[in-house]
This record gives structure tokens, sequence and C-alpha cells, in this order.
């Protein structure tokens, strides 16, 4: 189950202040934009890097951090967007 943010400033799941908070206590790289997070708290990142690696999904595990980048352990779930949504559901 995941909660994609919104994007109102009075709301405590405004993308931008989720993003803020996340970048300026280092937990994720400025390239990555939080677009929501699962039941557990882990947040779903999209790319915003300008090369090969721009829209794809990124899950971010809030419980492990990478020694080499002091970042969330992150893992890419999907090449893009509609590659995300299309494998959260089974198709009959």
């Amino acid at each position: 189950f995941f909660v994609f943010y919104e994007n109102k400033t009075e709301n405590y799941d405004d993308i931008i202040h989720i993003y803020n908070i996340m970048t300026d206590e280092k937990t994720i790289p400025v390239e990555l934009l939080p677009i929501g997070d699962d039941s557990g708290g882990n947040p779903l990142c999209v790319s915003l890097l300008p090369n090969e690696d721009y829209g794809k999904i990124y899950f971010c595990n809030h419980e492990i951090e990478n020694k080499k980048t002091g970042y969330l352990a992150m893992s890419k779930v999907a090449n893009s967007f509609e590659e995300f949504l299309d494998v959260l559901y089974i198709s009959n």
C-alpha cells in the first residue's frame, strides 16, 4: 500500500515539504524526488537525473543506510512511473 504525496503547503505530506526535509537531512540525493511512501514509511522516489536514469522509480529503505553515500539504501523498482503502476496490479 502506497500513499502518494500532494502538492499542498498546509499538508504534512506535501511533496515539496518532504523533499526539503529529506535532502536537508541528506537521506536522499537532491536528484531524487520523493513521491510517496509505503505503510512502513519507506519513501518511493523518482529520479530527476538528466541522463538515462531520469524517470526511474526507486524504493528507499528507511532502516538501512548506504555506507558509501550515507543516503538511504535504494533499489530500482521500475524504469518509469507507468511501469511502476503496471507492476502494482496483477493483470487478468
